[in-house]
């Protein structure tokens, strides 16, 4: 059964909407792919979904026209309301030029999980911020899937010490190949001891790329500790 928010589009085209009308009257706003998402991501997760499984849902859905055009203004309200919000911490990626999806070469390739850890204080075990970490492979920062993830990861207070990397997908020769891949986590930190963290995966070769990052795919590196340099530092296996 296939289950779909049907505000997803609604709130997308909305989100499309208002950027050209800001850029057309000369709004200064970041204009890239991803900015637009967060955007989206904002008001998504500040209304309430509305599911639909059939062609009969969506009928429904859109027979509903007073309460289609109260919920048209809110979602105009949030867009406006996250556009300022998000245009105000512009992350590293944003640019001033309108740029699309990126591209990612077809398969079959290696699709790589989100890797997940965690960075926490050796001996108070409290959660890192204003960390760097970085994940490596033959002693080379690996590239990410795109622009929007990070290679090295920034880690901030609101991430409680979390960090996230999702490789950019690797070529194969065909589907169903199976091959193992070593990383590398890396963290040097004034004050703290350096921390390398090896790891490994295996992989199997699919058709198609995964454009969409998956929550239930993920490879969790655990909890990584570092430790100041007047204290012996533990092994991280």
């Amino acid at each position: 059964m296939d289950i779909h928010n049907s505000m997803e589009e609604f709130v997308f085209e909305t989100v499309n909407e208002i950027f050209e009308e800001k850029a057309k009257s000369g709004f200064p706003l970041a204009h890239c792919y991803q900015c637009r998402l967060d955007v989206a991501c904002y008001v998504l997760n500040r209304i309430k979904p509305e599911y639909i499984i059939s062609g009969r849902g969506l009928a429904h859905y859109e027979s509903d026209y007073q309460d289609h055009l109260q919920t048209s203004a809110d979602i105009v309200a949030l867009v406006n309301e996250g556009l300022r919000k998000i245009d105000s911490r512009r992350r590293p990626y944003y640019t001033e030029s309108p740029q699309e999806k990126p591209e990612i070469p077809a398969g079959p390739v290696y699709n790589f999980p989100a890797i997940i850890g965690r960075i926490l204080h050796g001996t108070t075990f409290e959660p890192l911020r204003n960390v760097n970490v970085t994940l490596r492979q033959n002693s080379e920062p690996v590239p990410m899937i795109d622009y929007t993830w990070q290679n090295p990861y920034f880690v901030v207070k609101s991430t409680r010490g979390h960090f996230t990397f999702l490789p950019h997908p690797e070529k194969a020769e065909k589907a169903g190949d199976r091959k193992n891949f070593s990383f590398e986590v890396c963290i040097e930190v004034e004050g703290f001891s350096p921390l390398q963290h090896f790891f490994e995966m295996s992989l199997t070769a699919q058709n198609e790329v995964l454009h969409n990052f998956s929550a239930q795919n993920t490879y969790k590196i655990g909890e990584l500790y570092l430790f100041p340099e007047d204290v012996p530092m533990e092994q991280n296996e």
